[in-house]
């Protein structure tokens, strides 16, 4: 357990080890524990294989372990692992929670599998999982890179449903999700809102707006967001200044 709060997961391994060599059996906290290390340190062969260790020693897996092995396939962009955990868990008696949902649907997004976190969504929804903010903004995200803004939409729309507030996170994938489908009045209409809400407007924010301008040639628009960056209310940067260059160019107002 000290080698997993240090991060120590090469220690935590070694320490397994030995203790297997001089035939001490390791309880189902101590290979939770190097599972944890593992995930920490980013190592999710080694978290695998912990767990696999702890299933051999005829352990019992808890919720807690898992979804650490899980948040260990989500770091290193390992999605196919995660849902095998996930699918594993689900035909178990171990209950699935906010953290598993999160971690799974995360690494999905990660990967570009949009697909698969919507499918993972309502597979989870259908077994009463709670979800957090941070499960629904990892799937719009995952739509926003697969160019699926209305499946954004629908499921920007079920967090008010859930009753589950967003932030500018969440917000931010929506727009960039506007942003690829070229969407920019409601990008414009969503960015709006968060003014009124006072929610934090940021270099994020703006590009994924300006994006969507410039993905139709809205030079006008994309022309109002210089009042925006003029009055200091959003930071900008260079790739924020080319793309409502980029969208003038577009429209042929040089």
């Amino acid at each position: 357990s000290a080698c997993e709060k240090g991060n120590e997961w090469e220690k935590a391994l070694r320490l397994l080890a030995v203790m297997a060599e001089c035939k001490v059996e390791c309880s189902m906290i101590t290979y939770s524990s190097a599972v944890s290390a593992c995930e920490k340190g980013g190592e999710w062969e080694m978290a695998l294989q912990s767990l696999r260790g702890m299933v051999q020693s005829k352990h019992q897996t808890s919720t807690i372990s898992l979804n650490a092995a899980i948040s260990a396939c989500e770091k290193g962009r390992e999605w196919t692992n995660a849902l095998q955990l996930v699918h594993g868990m689900s035909r178990s008696t171990i209950e699935l929670d906010t953290v598993t949902s999160g971690a799974v649907i995360s690494a999905c997004e990660k990967c570009n599998e949009w697909a698969k976190s919507l499918q993972l969504l309502n597979a989870l929804a259908r077994n009463r999982v709670e979800f957090e903010r941070i499960t629904f903004s990892a799937a719009i995200s995952a739509c926003a890179k697969g160019d699926e803004w209305k499946k954004a939409t629908c499921i920007f729309r079920s967090m008010a449903q859930e009753e589950v507030e967003c932030n500018s996170i969440t917000l931010n994938a929506v727009i960039n999700s506007y942003g690829n489908g070229g969407e920019w009045e409601s990008a414009l209409q969503l960015f709006n809102e968060m003014a009124q809400s006072k929610m934090e407007r940021n270099s994020v924010t703006l590009g994924a707006a300006i994006s969507a301008c410039e993905a139709v040639g809205a030079w006008q628009m994309a022309l109002h967001f210089l009042s925006v960056i003029a009055q200091r209310d959003v930071e900008s940067n260079t790739i924020t200044f080319n793309a409502i260059v980029s969208a003038c160019e577009k429209a042929g107002e040089w």
